[in-house]
């Protein structure tokens, strides 16, 4: 055997080949041994003819041959999952190659190549092995089919994908995984249409389509708050708390919308934002910072600034005001809010203008003692929002009918005198208003007091009422109850008396017949006469011999020839 087999997936190296040996010492005329895989082009240079010598075999060169290159060829080895594209392919009935044609050899194969066949690109490819998640786009090198050249169409997986001869595979395309308020931007190349693919999905680019780059201004990234990048294809997404506005700018169709928090937007591919120049710091300065966002509110801003009284005393005056915008239900009512570049810069001019022309009408002293209130006067009048709608809002204030916003409250943080006179008597002022407070607070913390003693008495008096009035029922229902326990005591003692009478008299009665019975029979027995002689002496001797009656009184007392009465 003049060479081994290569094992299938391992493509044999020329370097690692054996040398052919040559018998002949004359250019590259002799004898060639090639093993398997091996591969020669023998030029005939009779006829100019193009052979292809496969090992394994033993070829000697005749005089009028040659081989190409003086090299041998590894053949080409195409393992399982994988293809070869061939061009030129020779045409083995023929004899001849057909130039221009392809040939698609799926693996496993080995073969060697004709003198005017190349492999694509050089090398063997890997079959597509596609997912459920991937792709392919595949373009026709000629009309067949249906398919027109150099048209491209997708196959998507899951699939094992070996592209026809008459094809080529333009790319290899994945999913694009897109999560919840997350998108891209996918631009049709052939209409220039550009649109965007909101998640949560996985997306797969179709033939006419690529990742579209939006370009946001450096304006918008800084009003924004966001980084420049390279790459837009995802969408810009801009989170709105509760009560905070951003407007949004439509550059293909030329609108304008209000969008309202709290939401997570997701700019389209030509969609911008108004970006308004706010006036910051205390005093305002104007053009200091860039928002694409504004509060709603209500919220506070501070404005410090000079103030003339009607006395010429110069004041610095630092002003806090509160405000909010307040959004008309009409079309377009929420874009009024944008309406103004400086809303914030435009209402502390206005109230500035306002607060020097109150400041200007009165004394210092006056002003001093009263400035909120006299601010509140001339800087808020009545008004009223959305009059006759579902939203009608009235209240006092300073209201800007321009882009809705009212200020509703204000606030004097300090007032300071810019003159040195002007501060002795500021101070001084101050010092009277304080000793007039804490007289007053005084006064009225002894009222308090008085007022408390005087409700302290009276609640005493009335406890006092009606602890008396508790001992009064008390003693009333002690009284009753007595009276009622002595009722009843005395019915049970009448009655406890009547049943002893009662029975008394029964038993006297039993006891006088007892008695009547044993007279009876004593009568009846001899010496009877003796005993009740003895009874009537007993009884003479109880009578008393003297009497003693009252002058007026009727009663008759008995003589002694009276006496057989007394008997």
């Amino acid at each position: 055997m003049l060479g081994s087999t290569p094992e299938w997936g391992k493509t044999p190296n020329p370097n690692h080949l054996a040398m052919p040996n040559k018998t002949s010492s004359e250019g590259n005329h002799g004898t060639w041994i090639l093993r398997f895989g091996q591969y020669i082009h023998v030029l005939n240079r009779s006829n100019g003819e193009i052979s292809l010598v496969e090992g394994p075999c033993r070829f000697i060169l005749e005089s009028n041959q040659e081989v190409l290159n003086e090299s041998v060829n590894a053949a080409v080895v195409v393992n399982d999952n994988e293809y070869a594209v061939v061009q030129n392919v020779w045409d083995n009935e023929k004899k001849v190659h057909r130039m221009g044609d392809r040939e698609v050899r799926e693996g496993p194969c080995m073969f060697a190549l004709h003198p005017a066949e190349c492999l694509e690109d050089g090398e063997v490819k890997t079959v597509f092995l596609l997912g459920e998640e991937e792709g392919v786009i595949v373009e026709a090198l000629t009309t067949f089919d249906n398919r027109k050249a150099g048209e491209q169409y997708r196959f998507l997986g899951p699939r094992r994908f070996v592209p026809f001869k008459y094809e080529r595979v333009v790319k290899k395309v994945d999913a694009i995984h897109i999560n919840a308020n997350e998108a891209i931007y996918v631009e049709n190349i052939e209409t220039s249409l550009t649109r965007m693919v909101t998640g949560p999905c996985s997306y797969i680019l179709d033939v006419h389509e690529e990742l579209y780059m939006k370009v946001w201004s450096s304006l918008e990234l800084a009003a924004m708050r966001l980084t420049e990048t390279s790459s837009w294809h995802w969408a810009t997404a801009l989170t709105l708390q509760n009560k905070e506005l951003m407007c949004v700018v439509d550059y293909d169709n030329d609108t304008e919308k209000v969008v309202e928090g709290p939401t997570c937007y997701l700019f389209g591919p030509h969609e911008g934002v108004k970006v308004l120049t706010l006036s910051g710091g205390n005093p305002k300065v104007a053009d200091s910072f860039n928002v694409a966002v504004l509060r709603r509110g209500p919220d506070y801003m501070t404005d410090t600034f000079d103030i003339r009284t009607k006395d010429n005393a110069q004041l610095s005056i630092s002003v806090s005001y509160m405000w909010q915008f307040l959004l008309d239900p009409t079309d377009g009512g929420k874009l009024k809010a944008f309406s103004i570049n400086d809303p914030i810069g435009y209402a502390c001019r206005v109230l500035c203008s306002a607060v020097r022309q109150a400041a200007s009408m009165y004394t210092f002293e006056d002003f001093h003692n009263g400035t909120v209130a006299l601010l509140r006067e001339h800087a808020f009048e009545r008004f009223v929002f959305a009059p006759g709608t579902a939203n009608e809002l009235r209240g006092v204030g300073r209201l800007f009918a321009e882009n809705g916003l009212v200020v509703t409250e204000i606030d004097v943080k300090k007032l300071e005198p810019i003159s040195r006179e002007i501060g002795a008597l500021l101070a001084e002022s101050i010092k009277t208003n304080l000793r007039i407070l804490f007289k007053k607070l005084e006064a009225q913390a002894e009222l308090a007091a008085q007022k408390e003693h005087v409700r302290g008495q009276k609640e005493i008096q009335e406890l006092e009422s009606e602890l008396i009035a508790i001992e009064n029922a008390n003693y009333s229902r002690k009284v009753s109850e007595e009276t009622r326990m002595d009722g009843e005591a005395s019915i049970t003692v009448a009655k406890a008396e009547g049943e002893a009478a009662q029975l008394l008299r029964k038993v006297s009665a039993e006891m006088d017949a007892s008695e009547m019975d044993q007279l009876v029979q004593m009568l009846s027995q001899p010496g009877a006469e003796a005993y009740l002689e003895l009874l009537r002496s007993e009884q003479m001797q109880k009578i008393p011999q003297s009497w003693i009656l009252p002058s007026h009184s009727t009663v008759q007392m008995p003589w002694k020839s009276d006496q057989h009465l007394l008997e």
